[in-house]
């Protein structure tokens, strides 16, 4: 017993305080990484981060830190004991490069923050990932957006009428609850063959808002501890309804999906299964690609992120109309009235992308908006050199880059932070070429975002038919609080103190 006690007491301690102390000084200065400049807390651990992006709450904080580390340090810094931040405008190519030109592996820690890591999104391996991107390439594709765009004339029409229902109502309706409704169910009839129908159940879309933005609040957590969501999957739901509401409805939303995969893979014969689970299971992938749990996961970051992102994007840019009515609103009008005589005229995406003042609003605001607010960490097979800095980054390490850095960076576009759908139509030649070879709000290269043509052809009808159809106002919107990101949640949160974006939605008579 005595000698128990004696290996407990003294033994133990003395081995762990060793092998940290140990750790600590290889990760200082002896790691591959330690000749890059950064805070000696990062080269130590990840709960320097952790303590930005999960302790200070409402956490999400890491993001603001990262710049001031660029402030202090140069282009080139050391984020974490595996990982380099780079922020630098003309590293893009090198680090963002098309699977034909590089190798680039996801690092592992951002591949697990959404729990699916038999999907696209969470697919670390690099060879890996680009069979199963494209396996499902056809179902992202051009004529696949013009093929629904029908149904995205019928969903816009619905939207319109349940903002005004809501304002004839309340008073005032939630742009994002409506909207993310609308992108939601369209990605699930594209998808599934049906539609959530979100918009004809305002109790079903406030629902899944809530678990939408659960899913983000948990974002930066995950993201220190992947294990947290595959773990919580395997208790019940009360249990997390009772210590973490937030974490009951993700691990609502992980078995819905995985529910609803089963039924509607195993129910139906292929020929009439969902476009999605047909486009899979009639690839080339081997059977082991094709489990109903690679289903599950591949549903739930389509349906998720697809709709999530666009209803973000549709939100700011009817802020930004409205809040520039007096330079935005009357010439987006004019240009609308010119193709659409009348409010019940459609218009495919192919001739509203001709419009050029709707489309360069569409563009400001994806560029402005910047969405994607997280480090996109990926690993190269061989060594990473930063000409300017002069550094090197070895081979299996993460480099980083932020889209938002280069989104916003005043080099590229003068008032960054100013929304000028003009830049796009009055700027010289030289000036254009420019801001097109750094425009990324999808990312670049081989992990950059699928649904790109589906999300252009939603954004474009839905501004269209919103603003042909209706007058819209602003009803106490503050941009600090409900626009502006200012936590990263992958995708940049707005203030835990904002309850939406909220209009008054009439009937445009003219």
């Amino acid at each position: 017993m005595a000698g128990v006690s004696f290996f407990s007491l003294v033994i133990l301690p003395i081995t762990f305080s060793l092998y940290f102390v140990g750790l600590a000084v290889y990760r200082l200065y002896f790691h591959p990484l330690s000749k890059i400049p950064g805070p000696k807390f990062a080269a130590l651990t990840r709960w320097y981060e952790c303590y930005y992006d999960v302790l200070c709450w409402p956490g999400g904080k890491y993001m603001h830190i990262v710049n001031r580390l660029h402030d202090t340090h140069g282009p080139v810094v050391r984020v974490g004991p595996s990982e380099v931040h780079i922020k630098d405008r003309d590293y893009v190519e090198t680090l963002f490069c098309s699977a034909s030109v590089g190798t680039r592996h996801k690092f592992e820690p951002a591949a697990r923050i959404t729990g699916t890591p038999l999907g696209i999104f969470g697919t670390v391996d690099h060879t890996m990932h680009k069979n199963r991107r494209a396996a499902v390439s056809s179902f992202f594709s051009k004529k696949a957006a013009d093929d629904i765009e029908p149904l995205i004339h019928e969903k816009a029409n619905v939207a319109c009428e349940v903002l005004k229902r809501q304002t004839n109502r309340d008073g005032k309706t939630d742009l994002r609850t409506v909207y993310l409704a609308f992108f939601t169910d369209i990605i699930c009839s594209h998808a599934f063959n049906r539609p959530l129908d979100l918009l004809q159940n305002e109790r079903e879309a406030k629902r899944w808002r809530e678990a939408i933005s659960a899913l983000a609040m948990l974002t930066p957590l995950v993201r220190q501890f992947p294990w947290l969501i595959p773990t919580a999957i395997k208790l019940p739901i009360p249990f997390w309804n009772l210590i973490y509401p937030a974490l009951g409805r993700v691990v609502q939303l992980h078995r819905e999906a995985g529910e609803k995969s089963i039924t509607r893979a195993e129910d139906m014969t292929l020929t009439k299964r969902p476009a999605l689970f047909r486009t899979i299971l009639s690839s080339n992938l081997p059977i082991e690609e094709k489990s109903l749990g690679r289903l599950s996961h591949e549903s739930l970051v389509f349906v998720g992120a697809g709709g999530e992102t666009c209803a973000r994007h549709m939100t700011n840019a009817t802020y930004y109309i409205l809040a520039n009515q007096d330079r935005v609103l009357p010439r987006l009008r004019k240009e609308l009235d010119s193709v659409m005589p009348s409010a019940d005229t459609m218009v495919s995406s192919y001739d509203l992308q001709k419009l050029p003042w709707l489309n360069s609003i569409i563009r400001e605001t994806l560029r402005v908006t910047a969405l994607v607010t997280s480090r996109l960490p990926l690993v190269a097979p061989e060594p990473l050199s930063h000409p300017g800095s002069g550094y090197t980054i070895p081979s299996g390490y993460a480099v980083s880059m932020t889209l938002r850095d280069i989104l916003r960076d005043p080099a590229i576009y003068p008032a960054p932070n100013e929304f000028r759908p003009e830049r796009w139509l009055e700027s010289s030649p030289a000036e254009l070429e420019k801001m097109n070879k750094f425009y990324l709000p999808f990312s670049r290269g081989s992990r950059a975002c699928m649904g790109i043509y589906l999300a252009y052809a939603q954004l474009h009808i839905l501004i269209a038919t919103v603003f042909r159809r209706l007058e819209l106002e602003l009803e106490d919107v503050l941009f600090e609080r409900d626009i502006e990101s200012n936590r990263d949640c992958f995708v940049g949160e707005t203030s835990i103190h904002s309850a939406g974006v909220f209009v008054k939605a009439m009937e445009r008579t003219v």
